[in-house]
């Protein structure tokens, strides 16, 4: 990621009005950190992107820059998830992944 990702969580943020403080709030992060997010100097672990994803009604891929649509909807609403329950979701997918491709031989 990098400075453009910052331009787009700024521009969505902006868009509905928001303050740094209140999207810090949404996310349950600093508002320092937000400010760091948006200036290009840290990026977001894969759950708080996430998070941004689903918050704003984003694509994912829309915020790496891969695509100009938008409007995407994340396949799946992890949310309301904890660390524990994201990563038997993370290891249910790669498994499925691993069993695919070998059905696919």
């Amino acid at each position: 990621m990098s400075i453009e990702f910052g331009k787009k969580i700024n521009q969505l943020r902006t868009e509905r009005g928001m303050t740094q403080a209140t999207l810090s709030e949404a996310l349950g992060v600093t508002r320092a950190l937000i400010h760091a997010y948006e200036s290009g100097k840290r990026n977001p672990s894969y759950e708080k992107l996430m998070e941004i994803a689903l918050l704003f009604g984003v694509s994912m891929d829309w915020l790496f820059g891969n695509t100009d649509n938008q409007s995407g909807t994340p396949m799946i609403d992890i949310s309301a998830l904890n660390n524990p329950q994201i990563n038997i979701v993370r290891e249910l997918v790669s498994e499925l992944k691993r069993l695919n491709k070998i059905a696919n031989l």
